[in-house]
């Protein structure tokens, strides 16, 4: 009879929920979904502190949730997140965290709320499910039912182990559901292949790691702005260059094809390029990547598939040397404010590289320096990392004022001068290698420096700065 009574009167039902067991008030949460009585139950629910805390600890009696059939779980979890904040009750989430784990019988699901910075857990419980009743519609029905809360939440994360393929192409088919703005970032297996032409034509973000792509080039993007490949043997620089006037973010890792066929000349609203390979012939990487996606809708809301795993093993890959790469033939566009080159440790020819005239951070790094007179920094610099890289002559090498944060820490000694000159604005310093310093060296004039890293012996060097300054090594 409780589906009878209007939205008006509901208010009538709360003595009698006030003196009802917490039991039965999930019970009736759940069996009248639809009804103003579960808006009821879980107004008194969060008065008992089981649906929101102003604590970290779990405030939810689990044993009570375990007994709960899934269906009438689910239905809880799609109350919690639908309860109005205008009832009295600070229950609607800004962040939200769902944990699917697929290897126990378990699905774990936590309520955030973010108050002034602070993270305060508001509801957290724990429902059991059987795998093997674990349907594709009910994902379809999930997905669809997030969406109807989304415009509510900041911020929304799933995370799961080993999603079984039959949910994937579930997900896969109804990621449109999220907004009109749409993150992708998919991790799989090295066998695994993807489809880029499955994805919505609303994706911003395309995140490829461990993959073969298959079907690059069957479909555009217009909205793509960031794209990470990181170890994908597929040549996809047809695929980058024909989001050229897109793309703001570029990062490339463990590649097999000539860097110089993607024309970032061209991108003119990149922002940032980062291209990494590694040293060996070998790289890390979780091992259950099966299936996986993570889905970001934005600027709505966030759903992510995250990866957990504690054991890594090794795959074989064909690396280029950052040596190998034409520079000489690169050119970058004027938008460029952010460069990362790693990895290699062949010559670098300062004279075939061009710096773009307006970077902001440069990072060349595991690099053996050639001809370092030859390399021109533009004045537009606040960071410079040269980290693990061997420059023989870096006293020919002249930084600009402008830079703030420089790291020139490496494994092969550096002879320093004391008499060097650093950037007048520097406020972060790394000049650590393996070896003291020889010598007197002050940093009392550089007014602004607040950070610095250097081998400490104080027998071969004698080291003066403000007393603002941290120092350590």
């Amino acid at each position: 009879m409780f589906t009878l009574f209007p939205k008006e009167i509901w208010y009538q039902i709360v003595p009698f929920l006030e003196n009802g067991d917490i039991g039965s008030l999930l019970l009736y949460a759940t069996k009248y979904s639809e009804s103003c009585v579960s808006t009821a139950c879980l107004f008194e629910l969060s008065k008992r502190g089981c649906i929101q805390s102003n604590s970290l600890c779990r405030s939810l009696p689990f044993h009570l949730l375990e007994n709960l059939p899934t269906l009438n779980a689910s239905n809880y979890i799609f109350q919690v997140l639908r309860f109005n904040a205008e009832f009295g009750t600070k229950i609607v989430p800004q962040e939200i965290q769902l944990t699917i784990s697929y290897d126990t019988i378990s699905s774990f699901i936590d309520f955030f709320n973010k108050v002034e910075n602070d993270l305060l857990r508001s509801s957290s419980f724990i429902i059991r499910i059987n795998l093997e009743e674990y349907p594709c519609d009910f994902a379809d029905s999930l997905l669809k039912k997030l969406t109807i809360i989304s415009k509510r939440i900041n911020k929304l994360t799933i995370v799961g182990n080993d999603i079984r393929p039959r949910l994937l192409e579930k997900h896969n088919l109804k990621l449109s559901y999220f907004g009109t703005k749409t993150r992708i970032e998919s991790f799989h297996r090295s066998s695994k292949l993807i489809s880029l032409n499955r994805l919505p034509s609303n994706v911003i973000h395309c995140h490829v790691e461990n993959s073969k792509l298959s079907t690059l080039l069957s479909q555009t993007y217009p909205l793509l702005q960031s794209v990470v490949f990181d170890n994908i043997s597929e040549d996809f620089s047809l695929f980058l260059n024909m989001h050229a006037y897109s793309l703001k973010h570029v990062l490339i890792r463990a590649f097999s094809f000539p860097i110089n066929k993607i024309q970032f000349a061209v991108f003119p609203k990149l922002q940032t390029l980062k291209i990494c390979t590694l040293q060996k012939t070998e790289r890390r990487y979780r091992p259950n990547l099966s299936a996986m996606h993570r889905v970001i809708t934005a600027p709505i809301s966030d759903l992510l598939y995250q990866i957990n795993s504690t054991t890594y093993r090794y795959i074989n890959t064909h690396y280029y040397k950052l040596s190998q790469l034409p520079f000489s033939q690169l050119e970058f566009p004027e938008s460029l404010l952010e460069l990362h080159l790693e990895g290699g440790m062949g010559p670098f020819d300062c004279s075939r590289f061009d710096c773009p005239k307006r970077l902001r951070k440069l990072a060349l790094k595991s690099q053996v320096f050639r001809k370092e007179s030859k390399l021109i920094l533009p004045q537009s610099l606040i960071s410079v990392d040269f980290s693990e890289s061997h420059i023989p002559n870096i006293l020919q090498i002249k930084f600009p004022d402008s830079i703030e944060f420089l790291d020139i820490s490496n494994k092969v000694l550096i002879k320093f001068s004391p008499h060097w000159k650093f950037p007048t604005n520097i406020k972060f310093l790394n000049i650590t290698t393996p070896y003291p310093l020889v010598g007197e060296f002050d940093f009392r004039k550089y007014n602004k420096l607040q950070v610095l890293k250097v081998f400490l012996d104080y027998q071969h060097n004698s080291i003066r700065v403000n007393d603002f300054v941290e120092v350590s090594s």
